[in-house]
């Protein structure tokens, strides 16, 4: 089983688009993936990987030498704002003017702000009981 998490670009407009990861979601991983990704690329490549990746169910696993796609085109996955972070414990939003990275987790039944520390240690921030609870 898998660690999912959806991945997805900010537009200038504020919406979100995204698409499943089926594995190694978790944020030691996926924060450094998307970083090395952007390293090489713009995050417009990274909305257009995006978009490819939809109409297959999204990404089967996302690596920045090799993207694969889920390809099950019965279960497409095209997430919005409205659906992002629905069945999953991590969320990764890159912003398409900055190239920002916001990675969000599920702790106790709320949404925080996750980052790496020394050692790849997750750091929370933005713990607000009430503020950002999972629905």
């Amino acid at each position: 089983m898998g660690t999912h998490c959806h991945l997805g670009v900010r537009l200038p407009d504020g919406s979100i688009d995204a698409t499943y990861v089926h594995f190694d979601g978790f944020p030691e991983n996926m924060i450094p993936t998307i970083e090395s990704f952007l390293l090489r690329r713009t995050p417009t490549c990274l909305l257009l990987e995006i978009k490819r990746a939809q109409p297959f169910g999204g990404f089967r696993c996302f690596n920045p030498e090799r993207v694969e796609l889920r390809e099950d085109p019965d279960e497409p996955e095209n997430i919005t704002e409205d659906d992002l972070g629905e069945s999953v414990y991590y969320t990764y939003v890159v912003d398409l003017e900055t190239g920002r990275v916001q990675a969000r987790e599920q702790v106790e039944g709320y949404w925080v702000d996750v980052s790496l520390g020394p050692g790849d240690d997750r750091i929370h921030t933005n713990i607000r009981p009430g503020s950002h609870r999972v629905p």
